[in-house]
């Protein structure tokens, strides 16, 4: 078997990133290019086009995968391929941050194949949308002081970078890249303070 190539996300991927989202949509934290990008650098998660569906691995606790992303046939495709896998490997296969959706979706191809365990450490929480754009109540107070630092660092960060380049009048990719960064730490913000809600892995027991 061909060992595929993982490589961490970077801003060219954006396009492919999300084409693959778009073809089969979750409510899921994990199924946005900024969240994938930006927890990418902390985590070390990486992706691969396999069997044209989209996996991301994660070698955090253990191998796993990230529910494929595509066509429902080219992720029940990338399911056998990554079984596959994970038996030249001798290891379970996991997968984490899976909807009730998609272990449904699973189960019908599998029946009785996969379990599912919740798992209350890596779940993350809602935010009602007028209390994270108005930043109101107590229980916003933490988060409105973090996303005050965060910003001061992103403008200090970029300001001495664009200072530092050779003409601001005529961007050049460098300062292009910096603004690319900047406008997906604003808009990731509110991810990283918590904005999903699946906390799910997914065995495979073989």
């Amino acid at each position: 078997m061909t060992e595929p190539v993982f490589r961490r996300p970077e801003l060219e991927d954006k396009e492919i990133i999300t084409s693959y989202f778009l073809k089969s949509p979750s409510r899921s934290c994990e199924r946005t290019f900024v969240n994938v990008y930006l927890w990418s650098r902390h985590y070390k998660v990486k992706y691969a086009v396999i069997e044209d569906a989209l996996v991301f691995r994660s070698d955090d606790d253990g191998l796993s995968f990230s529910y494929p992303a595509g066509d429902a046939g080219n992720i029940k495709k990338a399911v056998d391929y990554l079984t596959e896998y994970c038996k030249e490997k001798e290891c379970p296969l996991v997968f984490y941050n899976v909807t009730p959706e998609m272990f449904a979706q699973l189960e019908s191809w599998y029946p009785g194949r996969f379990s599912v365990e919740y798992d209350r450490d890596i779940a993350d929480y809602v935010y009602e949308s007028e209390k994270l754009a108005t930043l109101a109540g107590n229980e916003t107070d933490n988060l409105e002081d973090r996303i005050s630092l965060a910003m001061d660092k992103i403008v200090q960060e970029t300001i001495g970078d664009i200072a530092v380049s050779d003409q601001i009048d005529q961007p050049s990719p460098k300062k292009k890249n910096i603004l690319g960064r900047v406008i997906l730490s604003l808009a990731g913000i509110a991810i990283l303070a918590g904005a999903g809600f699946y906390g799910y892995k997914t065995y495979y027991y073989r």
